[in-house]
């Protein structure tokens, strides 16, 4: 299993609908443009690795992605957040993370989005992003 390769992995899978801040390692800061949302993926404050103990000896691997779309709340930053959290878009994050076409590198086995929380308020690198959301993501690596 290698961390950075299916860190790495995740941000290329949300590069395919919205602008990633980096390959996968988190930049100091962002900036996204108007309209133009950016990703960062980091590993969970939390529980970041868990081993399977149950299964053949695979690992569970936790990252957050934050979903930073605008610095100033507006009508219109709170549409292209939906837009990307919407699960049949085709400007969807969620599909995109779940999509068993494009491959995580690295031992990841498959990915899902398990919550979205911290809908409408996120910070990042000293700044609060009003029109933002924090993604769970659960990876299965060997």
């Amino acid at each position: 299993m290698n961390v950075t390769t299916i860190r790495q992995g995740l941000a290329a899978r949300i590069a395919t609908v919205v602008s990633v801040a980096s390959d996968g390692l988190a930049p100091a800061q962002v900036m996204p443009a108007p309209g133009k949302p950016v990703a960062v993926v980091v590993p969970d404050p939390g529980t970041f690795i868990i081993r399977d103990t149950q299964g053949p000896g695979g690992y569970m691997l936790n990252f957050n992605i934050k979903l930073l779309v605008a610095t100033q709340l507006t009508a219109a930053a709170q549409k292209v957040l939906d837009t990307y959290l919407d699960t049949t878009s085709d400007k969807s994050v969620v599909a995109a993370v779940e999509d068993p076409s494009l491959d995580l590198g690295g031992g990841g086995e498959f990915a899902t989005v398990a919550a979205v929380r911290g809908y409408g308020s996120t910070e990042y690198g000293g700044v609060i992003y009003p029109v933002s959301a924090e993604l769970v993501i659960g990876v299965a690596a060997i």
